[in-house]
């Protein structure tokens, strides 16, 4: 998973590497952030201190609530060496966001893991979510120089890197870091799309994501999710009460998620033409 994204990130997700996912879809912009444990133990906190770049605070007073929020019927991972590196990354982009004025979405095992556990989902070793950029031009290097400042502030646990294939731009990141006891590395994946791309994707029948987001728990991160997380989930992974091979509720080490038949084909009908400045 490491060197290609094989694991279906329906909506995406993040971590300690960012790069921009590639797929069949010519427009797909996707940046995959992976995170691993530091070598010398350092987890990300959000005691960072104040951002030098001048950026609007994204106000989500009055955001309400999820509906389905407080009704999680299993329990989370917590006090685990994974659990601590992966919530101190949700806690990042909490605060990260809100430094670039954008709104984001757990997406995936994590949003499962908000809905079914109210955190992560035991034996989960990544993190998901969407970054949502309210234009509809992706500045990469905007969103790279932001999150790489507010990385700086926190003593710079990884390096960013903006890399060019000539058909894609990304942002890699070259850790300093290493695996878990069981071989495989923590890591976090992060869709990025334009609030007109995501609107256009968004599946039949159900509101706008961007227009339905609401605070979620998830740990102890008051995090972002959407209203129709359910169905959307019941979509990806179906019965999600049931225990799978996929996202179960037992420790299984590196899990993977099932391809996201219906998000590809949904993306497909969506033929966007991307801008990279």
């Amino acid at each position: 998973m490491m060197a290609r994204c094989t694991a279906a990130k329906v909506i995406g997700a993040v971590g300690v590497c960012l790069m921009l996912l590639r797929s069949a879809a010519p427009d797909t912009h996707h940046l995959w952030l992976v995170l691993r444990t530091a070598a010398s133990g350092t987890v990300l906190t959000d005691a960072a201190t104040p951002s030098r770049t001048t950026v609007s605070r994204h106000s989500r007073e009055g955001m309400p609530r999820c509906s389905w929020d407080g009704m999680a019927w299993l329990p989370d991972e917590r006090g685990t060496v994974a659990a601590d590196h992966l919530m101190a990354f949700a806690r990042f982009l909490d605060t990260a966001s809100v430094r670039m004025g954008i709104d984001y979405s757990l997406t995936d095992g994590s949003l499962l893991g908000a809905v079914r556990h109210a955190g992560l989902i035991p034996g989960d070793r990544d993190f998901d979510a969407l970054l949502i950029v309210p234009s509809s031009t992706l500045n990469l290097t905007k969103v790279s120089a932001t999150l790489e400042e507010h990385l700086h502030s926190l003593g710079n646990p990884f390096r960013l890197e903006l890399m060019d294939d000539g058909r894609h731009r990304w942002l890699q990141c070259i850790p300093w870091l290493q695996n878990m006891d069981d071989g495989h590395p923590l890591h976090a994946d992060l869709l990025v799309y334009s609030t007109a791309d995501l609107a256009a994707l968004s599946m039949p029948s159900m509101p706008s994501i961007v227009s339905s987001l609401c605070r979620c728990s998830f740990g102890g991160v008051d995090a972002i999710c959407f209203e129709d997380a359910p169905r959307y989930l019941a979509a990806v992974y179906g019965d999600v009460q049931k225990r799978t091979k996929q996202h179960a509720t037992q420790g299984l080490g590196f899990l993977r998620v099932p391809q996201p038949v219906f998000w590809r084909s949904l993306h497909s009908r969506h033929q966007s033409s991307l801008h990279y400045p």
